[in-house]
């Protein structure tokens, strides 16, 4: 989905409104999970993959279960790399044959050469973007680095909006949150933050961390009828006009 021409203003702050009203979902817009969506739209391109690793300890478990998204990148895309800061979790990942993945904490420190020799369609970031206290800067900071060699950023990132913070947390006055989060985003304040960081928004998805199982029958439907409670936001951003 694409945010109405007439939204852009507000984004750029050019216009201001205190109860602005934004279509973020359409009826019965087809259902999928996080990791499927995200293997599905990098099929085929060049790709890195920002924080590509997962806690050491849970990584083979979801290789044996088919859900490490860094494998199913590899297996979809052209090519793909994987850069991290978790020093032991890239050793271990290269122990099991992994051996395009880079260390470096890539918004402070000078770019990385593997990124800038070459042409990548787009840098996957996946549940990173509520963990960074400055988002802004953090976003600004990459695009500066990178515009050159880096077409878009694909953001995901949890919903604000998702069913359960009102049918398990918010009705009995409690917040469900993991404690290292910082925000909770919806699709315009994700394109805000990344408008403030010189980004240009495409087009916006919400998919379900996990697709529900067959079984599921009344999540299915709830989900399909009123896709605006799905769990999970994905946003495309170029990284120039």
């Amino acid at each position: 989905m694409r945010f109405h021409p007439d939204v852009l203003p507000y984004l750029q702050g050019d216009k201001f409104s205190n109860a602005i009203k934004i279509q973020i979902a359409q009826a019965h817009e087809p259902l999928e999970g996080r990791l499927e969506f995200l293997a599905n739209y990098c099929t085929g391109k060049k790709v890195v993959h920002l924080g590509c690793t997962d806690h050491e300890e849970i990584i083979d478990e979801k290789i044996k279960k088919n859900n490490w998204l860094h494998k199913l990148l590899i297996e979809r895309t052209s090519r793909c790399i994987g850069v991290d800061i978790n020093e032991p979790a890239l050793a271990h990942i290269k122990k099991l044959g992994y051996e395009e993945v880079y260390y470096a904490d890539i918004t402070n420190q000078p770019p990385l050469e593997v990124i800038t020799l070459e042409k990548w369609d787009c840098i996957v970031m996946g549940e990173i973007i509520e963990h960074i206290g400055d988002p802004v800067s953090f976003l600004s900071a990459l695009r500066e680095r990178y515009a050159s060699s880096i077409d878009s950023i694909v953001l995901s990132t949890p919903h604000a909006f998702r069913f359960k913070n009102f049918s398990k947390a918010a009705r009995n006055n409690l917040e469900i949150v993991n404690s290292d989060h910082r925000f909770w985003f919806t699709p315009y304040t994700l394109a805000k933050i990344a408008v403030d960081a010189g980004l240009y928004p495409d087009e916006f998805w919400l998919v379900e961390n996990m697709k529900p199982t067959k079984g599921a029958l009344f999540k299915k439907w709830l989900l399909c009828r009123y896709p605006a409670y799905r769990d999970t936001i994905i946003m495309t951003c170029r990284l120039n006009p």
